[in-house]
């Protein structure tokens, strides 16, 4: 079984619910519980009080909890909280009842209908372990659907993925200025590939890095259909050389997902 993370995690929550309503409490006290290391650190969000929060930084997690979209304390503003939150964040949708058009941001859904305040429900169970253990321990169709969301991973028929041909487009050939072009080169980071897979709050802590640059760099990957904060499953591809000449054989990306992950008594087991 995996180690929990030792590292702080810092947790977004916008909840639209009354308290006497709302899973919050419980997923937040599950979360607390199962922690190992340094507690997590809950911090309330909305559309007045932006990311990254206070001296913090981006945030780990945003767990969103709604209802119903025909109930009277519907909130329709939910989904702009999730479209402005960092690309790092992982976010959480909980809702009771039926929710339509759940943006693509979110990368795990909760149905919570049905739930009436109990904290022990293997739903509310499910989310903190997931959220306490972090996003290494993420089942592989977790781990495989946020790289199609982040654009790493594209599907080619029948089920199948495949790694994203963009990957090989090299840094230098992406549209960036001569300043943001010089730091990450200084990062060894040569292709698009290598880029993703580092999140806006890495990007922030290299010297001379800046928002200005990151906002560049978001925008160059927007341009390809990526993202940052990717995990990508067997990057660098075992035929990289082959494939840096060949950049069209796109069967040749294709994903052995079996080699990702084993699976240990139901728990995830990272070879």
């Amino acid at each position: 079984m995996p180690e929990m993370r030792s590292k702080q995690q810092i947790i977004a929550t916008y909840d639209t619910l009354p308290a006497d309503r709302s899973p919050m409490d419980s997923v937040m006290a599950a979360i607390n519980g199962l922690s190992e290391g340094p507690p997590p650190v809950f911090v309330a969000v909305d559309l007045l009080r932006p990311y990254p929060i206070r001296d913090l930084g981006p945030p780990d997690w945003l767990i969103v909890s709604v209802g119903s979209e025909q109930s009277s304390s519907f909130q329709a503003n939910w989904r702009d909280v999730i479209r402005v939150a960092p690309q790092e964040a992982s976010v959480v949708l909980l809702s009771q009842g039926n929710i339509l058009d759940v943006p693509h941001e979110v990368a795990q859904h909760v149905d919570l209908t049905g739930w009436h305040g109990n904290g022990l429900d293997r739903r509310i169970d499910s989310v903190a372990r997931r959220i306490a253990g972090g996003t290494s321990i993420w089942r592989q169709d977790d781990v495989e659907g946020d790289a199609l969301r982040r654009g790493a991973l594209i599907h080619v028929g029948d089920g199948t993925t495949m790694l994203n041909p963009k990957l090989l487009v090299k840094i230098v050939d992406l549209s960036l200025s001569k300043g943001a072009q010089r730091v990450i080169r200084q990062q060894n980071i040569i292709y698009v590939g290598d880029l993703v897979q580092m999140t806006e709050a890495e990007l922030l802590r290299i010297p001379d890095f800046g928002r200005k640059r990151l906002g560049e760099i978001k925008a160059a990957l927007q341009n390809l259909g990526l993202m940052l904060g990717a995990i990508i499953p067997s990057w660098p591809p075992e035929n990289f050389e082959a494939l840096l000449g060949d950049r069209d054989a796109a069967e040749k990306l294709v994903v052995q997902s079996r080699h990702l992950v084993d699976w240990v008594d139901d728990e995830p087991f990272w070879l």
